[in-house]
């Protein structure tokens, strides 16, 4: 055997390998079915929405230039302040408000693998442009902090804070101020286990019992999408 045919037969043992292993291993499994019900729901709900990939800001970008309305500037889910900042960088003259209690996830992820307090940043906020102004805390406070502060409607918001209990928060308590031109991006609102039952519920319930319209603008290729308000 020469050398080429030995690094080939080492290539070929290794994708025998990662075959074997993966064939029934629940997590992997359970990943592709996720994926298939993904993909169902951008066919069926979404045939007309840019598709953009997963590297870099492709699809917060794309998000930004549609942006049509005046309004304030939201994210929620802060975290390490890596998109807030960009946005930031994108509409300079423009103040954008951060939300997270920095100690990580209030509840369970369910169905995914991250638990209560995961994703914690020990309490510490992240440096941030000039034009953010962060509020520290859990959301059914902080929102509250924020309406006593500022009475605008809403232009743009980024919901990056994963699970159903602080999705439902922001639409329970931010709904009047979601009109027509508003738009959302969902950082986590489906191809994982469970899906159905966090980001994506919270936002179909605020539809079902406002009776509100909207599109599809876009998504990437792995969880996130946009949608603007009619």
């Amino acid at each position: 055997m020469n050398f080429f045919e030995k690094i080939m037969m080492r290539i070929l043992k290794a994708e025998a390998h990662f075959l074997s292993s993966t064939e029934y291993d629940l997590h992997h499994l359970l990943l592709k079915d996720a994926a298939h019900e993904t993909i169902d729901y951008i066919k069926n709900k979404m045939p007309n929405a840019m598709s953009f990939p997963s590297g870099g800001e492709h699809l917060l970008d794309y998000a930004i230039s549609e942006i049509e309305i005046d309004g304030d500037i939201m994210e929620f889910g802060v975290l390490t302040g890596r998109t807030i900042n960009h946005i930031a960088r994108k509409l300079k003259s423009k103040k954008i408000y951060g939300f997270d209690s920095f100690e990580g996830l209030p509840d369970d992820w369910s169905g995914h693998y991250i638990p209560k307090f995961g994703l914690s940043q020990g309490g510490n906020m992240p440096k941030v442009e000039k034009n953010v102004h962060l509020y520290k805390g859990w959301f059914s406070d902080t929102i509250l902090q924020y309406q006593k502060e500022n009475t605008n409607d809403i232009s743009f918001l980024h919901v990056d804070c994963d699970i159903y209990s602080s999705t439902k928060d922001i639409f329970d308590l931010l709904g009047p101020k979601i009109k027509s031109g508003t738009i959302i991006v969902f950082d986590e609102y489906f191809n994982y286990r469970n899906w159905q039952q966090h980001e994506f519920k919270a936002f179909q319930e605020f539809v079902e019992q406002t009776k509100i319209e909207y599109e599809y603008l876009a998504f990437n290729a792995t969880c996130a999408c946009c949608v603007r308000i009619k």
